[in-house]
């Protein structure tokens, strides 16, 4: 993991606040110092709805997926459901579409093959070509990779009211896969809003990779 920079004073109190972040400290200047701040009368209206709630019940479903992952993945995933939300009135995933998990380690940056998501009807399908060299093996400690694909599926302002199911690939050797497709699909239930994730990921030996570089995580179906 990238190493934190460390502020530990502030240089000037009136016109800037210090931030402490996963990512690091930084100064940030003061709502209102170049112009009076204001708030969007939308925003005021909708500022009981409980976005960051909603997403906290949908990345408490993909926790353990995400156990090597960092970054404000929370925060950022709750900004992108405010704004669908003030902007439709009601739960909207569509601005999740194509969302990556970690914005510094993006899938096409592991990812180096095709893949393929499309919807008929009821059910999602995604397709994956396989091969030795479709990984992005970064280190010499990576010996497999898989792949792993989940549906969060139900209106996540309702608390308790999603659910999730996931479905994940063999291991793949970085020295003896010969190339091949792997598939996943879903069957979206009716009436339900939805999110389709896909991950990959590798592994050292028998463990999960430790550093972040390793995986990569995609939102690749909204509706």
């Amino acid at each position: 993991m990238p190493k934190r920079k460390i502020i530990t004073t502030n240089p000037d109190p009136t016109n800037f606040v210090l931030v402490k972040s996963k990512e690091g400290d930084y100064l940030r200047r003061k709502r209102g110092t170049f112009t009076k701040a204001t708030v969007n009368e939308a925003f005021a209206a909708h500022a009981n709805e409980t976005c960051s709630g909603a997403a906290k019940e949908i990345m408490d479903k993909l926790k353990p997926f995400t156990q090597q992952m960092y970054g404000r993945i929370q925060v950022y995933l709750s900004g992108l459901l405010r704004t669908a939300r003030l902007r439709s009135g009601f739960t909207d995933y569509s601005d999740c579409d194509r969302w990556e998990v970690m914005k510094d380690h993006p899938l096409n940056k592991i990812y180096w093959d095709q893949y393929s998501v499309k919807k008929e009807k009821d059910t999602v399908y995604i397709d994956l070509a396989v091969a030795e060299d479709s990984i992005n093996k970064e280190g010499l400690l990576a010996t497999d990779f898989y792949f792993e694909a989940m549906l969060v599926h139900g209106d996540a302002m309702v608390p308790g009211a999603v659910r999730m199911e996931s479905d994940r690939s063999p291991l793949y050797s970085f020295k003896s896969t010969k190339k091949t497709t792997h598939h996943f699909s879903f069957v979206i239930p009716e009436g339900r809003p939805y999110l389709v994730f896909l991950k990959i990921g590798c592994m050292e030996n028998d463990r999960p990779a430790d550093h972040p570089r390793h995986y990569g995580m995609k939102v690749v179906a909204v509706g």
